[in-house]
């Protein structure tokens, strides 16, 4: 059975990777997934040595299981639907003279996988430093070696029998693919705000050196209550305590073993209840119109986007976490914020910085950088269409500006509100957001011309894991960097013209974009 589980994950590994020959373009996406890798184990290793800099190196074990056990539940739950459930290749794998289990465990290992790889470049770095600082031992070496291996399976496992609950609820419904959408933005939305309650907030005075202790089991107290898990790992590595570590491998093997037992009872069931579209009996055609081009395929993104849970919730938590955002400053005092920041903020740092906030959480929404990918092997159906190439962009941007826009104006009304923004000011919190959705959807479309997916076997591979997608969420942050810094950096320097200024780039950023994507065909 382990031979044939191994098989199935070697397949499904050969079906991920390109078969095209490595050219420029791939020698780049190559080399940009080394750079931002790079940049991922330099940070842990900083973080790791910058605690044990200031005396805190005993929350680092804590710190390298949490942060990416925490990554790993979030995008695995948002995935769950789409590689193990409801993909393209399921009646395929289930014809095979292969147990049910087998199937599920070849699912899971593949997630494993990919989540032990992003483990590696975070614990090895981090057990680096962390070893710089504290006690060596040829155990804790060994503990922290096996905690690589370990760490990623109690969160794919939680994490996928929390998506797996979903789906088995969802596929009770009529609508199931509705339903699962529904309850997954409801759990993100949960999951969001109590990370925003959780924030740990400094006490006005600041810290003194003798408090550096007391600071260290605070911290590590907040982080076995956000992630227990750690604390057996953190205790075992550091105090070199073997029945600690043993519960924390009896309980990431438990784990995984539960999932697997209680998913396989029910696994054919939810696939069946997601992947079943049923029709009403007594259908009837009663009237038919006739819609604009681009209002059509505008409906048509809409259907798909609202149709599929991976798509809807990655790529609608930007404009979601805008909204948390915005309805979140209401509750915390400008002293809490204040102190959550560990700086007193000038009211000139924060009115230029805000609407650089916003607009980098709309950008994140960008369903342009993967919707022709989307259409797959049926983009011949779209190409054969009597409508033009800009219509079909127009109709896609259209979409995902209807999703940015109206959020974009109601988080900047509830912040203009809030923090009593004013004159210039008022009107670049408004102007900002909706120039970052226009010149990030345009991104979108253009990043997805020139590297589409079209060869997928679900959704995720496009959703999650394509190079368009990222390179989409990355252009919020990277715009935003330099935008940030010179307001930082502006003096006395009326923000309000640095918002105007930067709002006018975005407008040219997109319009380039544009003139260049109206000329080429996908």
């Amino acid at each position: 059975m382990r031979s044939k589980c191994l098989l199935l994950v070697k397949i499904q590994i050969q079906n991920l990777t390109p078969k095209k020959k490595w050219g420029a373009k791939q020698i780049f996406l190559a080399a940009m997934y080394v750079v931002l890798l790079a940049m991922l184990a330099s940070y842990s290793f900083g973080l790791a040595f910058g605690l044990g800099l200031i005396g805190m190196e005993e929350i680092v074990p804590g710190c390298a299981v949490m942060l990416p056990g925490i990554v790993i539940f979030f995008f695995t739950m948002l995935k769950a639907n789409g590689v193990l459930f409801a993909y393209k290749d399921y009646e395929m794998l289930m014809s095979l003279p292969v147990p049910t289990r087998t199937v599920i465990e070849s699912r899971f290992l593949l997630m494993y996988l990919f989540h032990l790889g992003m483990t590696a470049f975070v614990l090895v770095p981090m057990g680096i430093g962390y070893f710089l600082w504290a006690q060596k031992s040829a155990m804790a070496i060994l503990m922290w070696i096996a905690g690589i291996f370990l760490v990623p399976l109690i969160p794919t496992a939680a994490a996928t029998l929390v998506g797996a609950g979903i789906i088995f609820i969802s596929a009770r419904f009529r609508s199931a693919n509705a339903v699962s959408t529904v309850l997954t933005v409801l759990f993100c939305m949960t999951v969001l705000t109590a990370s925003f309650g959780s924030t740990a907030v400094i006490p006005e005075e600041g810290f003194t050196p003798e408090q550096i202790g007391t600071v260290s089991k605070m911290l590590a107290d907040s982080i076995y209550q956000i992630y227990p898990p750690a604390k057996w790992f953190s205790v075992g590595v550091a105090e070199t305590d073997l029945t600690a570590f043993l519960l924390f491998v009896a309980l990431s093997v438990g784990v995984y073993l539960v999932f697997v037992v209680l998913v396989s009872k029910n696994y054919k069931k939810m696939n069946t209840g997601l992947m079943t579209h049923r029709t009403k009996g007594n259908y009837r055609v009663e009237k038919i119109t006739a819609k604009h081009p681009v209002t059509a395929v505008c409906q048509k993104e809409a259907r798909r986007f609202f149709g599929s849970a991976i798509y809807c919730v990655n790529m609608g938590i930007g404009v979601l976490m805008s909204l948390m955002l915005a309805v979140a400053a209401f509750f915390v005092s400008d002293a809490d914020l204040e102190r959550m920041i560990g700086m007193q903020i000038p009211e000139q740092m924060l009115r230029g910085s805000i609407p650089l906030i916003i607009g980098a959480l709309i950008m994140m929404t960008c369903t342009t950088s993967v919707s022709l990918s989307l259409e797959g092997r049926s983009l011949w159906i779209l190409k054969s269409l009597p409508i033009t190439k800009e219509e079909i962009y127009k109709g896609k941007m259209l979409f995902n500006l209807l999703l940015q826009i109206p959020t974009a104006l109601i988080s900047s009304a509830l912040l203009a509100v809030r923090f009593h923004f004013t004159g210039l000011a008022l009107i670049t919190l408004f102007a900002y957001p909706v120039a970052a959705a226009f010149a990030g959807t345009v991104w979108g479309l253009f990043i997805n011309l020139k590297l589409p997916v079209y060869d997928w076997t679900n959704e995720t591979t496009v959703v999650k894991q394509s190079a368009a997608s990222l390179f989409a969420l990355l252009f919020g942050i990277i715009v935003s960097i330099p935008f940030v810094g010179v307001t930082l950096l502006a003096g006395d320097f009326p923000v309000e013209i640095l918002g105007a200024v930067e709002t006018v780039l975005m407008i040219l950023i997109a319009a380039g974009l544009w003139n260049y994507c109206r000329r080429v065909e996908f």
